[in-house]
Parts: structure tokens; sequence; C-alpha cells
């Protein structure tokens, strides 16, 4: 069964991002996943796999953000974000964790909280993670990083599997593109528009089976 085009973020004539799903707007409810694809001429990637709601929710608190030039990288990310997210989840799931330096600054200073950096994680989907945060001069910067695919996985069982420090010598970002505040104020109504969508739909079922509980 062909996927529907839900909502399409463009970037440009030629990249956008597609949010899909096997069945209409209409008959989306709260839990409902969907696909979030990034396109470019042959190339695509999967950006999000998770529900839809939770999916614009999270576009639309970062796209506020972003928009007030709120979401500046903090002065301790000194690397490509994406770099840095490898390295703090190799050290959280490294077996050698005592032996790794926990150089990571937290939210709050407190080490029970999340990596300051997760601050600008938007999506994670198909070993792809996706930021979203304002640069030096308050532009809006969208960034898709590679994730280490191998994190969970047993070398013993995968004939591909690549060691956590060969994999990182070759790591780059997929891309880094500005987005105008056009654009993004654009996204921020459509986003607005699905979740408004969603939340009338579970309205509507919530009347009609409250009816037929009468009848």
């Amino acid at each position: 069964m062909n996927k529907i085009e839900l909502a399409v973020f463009k970037l440009d004539e030629t990249r956008k991002i597609t949010l899909e799903a096997h069945d209409p707007l209409m008959e989306i409810d709260c839990c409902y996943e969907g696909d979030l694809i990034f396109k470019q001429s042959e190339q695509s990637l999967i950006l999000s796999d998770d529900v839809i709601r939770i999916s614009m929710q999270l576009l639309i608190l970062l796209l506020k953000r972003v928009l007030k030039n709120e979401l500046s990288l903090d002065r301790s990310i000194i690397q490509d974000v994406g770099f840095i997210y490898n390295q703090y989840c190799h050290f959280l799931w490294s077996e050698e964790e005592l032996s790794v330096a926990d150089n990571f600054l937290y939210e709050d200073g407190d080490k029970n909280k999340d990596w300051i950096g997760m601050r600008y994680h938007l999506w994670a989907g198909g070993n792809n993670v996706t930021w979203l945060y304002n640069d030096k001069s308050g532009a809006i910067i969208l960034e898709v990083t590679p994730f280490y695919p191998y994190l969970h996985v047993d070398p013993n069982e995968e004939p591909k599997y690549v060691f956590y420090g060969e994999w990182i010598k070759d790591y780059k970002p997929y891309f880094i593109t500005t987005i105008p505040k056009e654009t993004a104020q654009q996204w921020l109504e459509q986003a607005e528009s699905v979740v408004k969508q969603i939340s009338d739909n579970v309205e509507r079922w919530e009347k009609e089976e409250k009816i037929k509980g009468n009848s």
C-alpha cells in the first residue's frame, strides 16, 4: 500500500521533508506512527518513524525557539553537534565506560540530566539524527547527521560490524542548511495544523463513541 503525503515541508525547489502515512490525515489518531523523509533528487533519508503527533509537537517546540533566536549552540559544543552526540552515546553505552573521560556538559550541571546538546535534538530514525538550532548570527540551521549503527549490535552476530573507533574516523554530517525565517514560520503553521487536525479527529471519535453509548 502506497503512503500518503500528509504534509510537505519545503526547503527549496529541490529539497523537502515529507510527512507520510498509510492513511489520510482525517484518519490519524494520537498514537498513529508515520515517517518523516528528507528527499533530494534521488536521495532520501528517514528522519523519523515515530508517533506523528509527537514528531510534530517536537518540531513546533523547536521552531518556536529558533524563531526567537533562543537555541544558539552552547559554548561547550566546539565540534559538530552530531559528532559529539555519537561520542556521548558511545560513552553511555561503552563497556569500558570507566576508562572513558566524561567531558560532557549536562543540563544544570547535573549528570543525572541530559547532555546539553539534547536541547537541539529534533528527530531520530533510520540511524539518522536531525538537529535544529541557531548559529552565532541568529540564522536557523537544520542539520542531519549519521548515528553509529552498531551501538547495540553484537560484533559476533553482524558480519559487516565496524568498531566505533574506526567508524567515527569517517564521520561527517549528511547535510547542514539554513532555513529562512519565512520558511520556518510556514513549517510551524503546517505542523500546528497537523496537530490540530489530529486533536479534532480524537474529539470527533470521542463524541461518536459517546453518542453510540447513549443510543
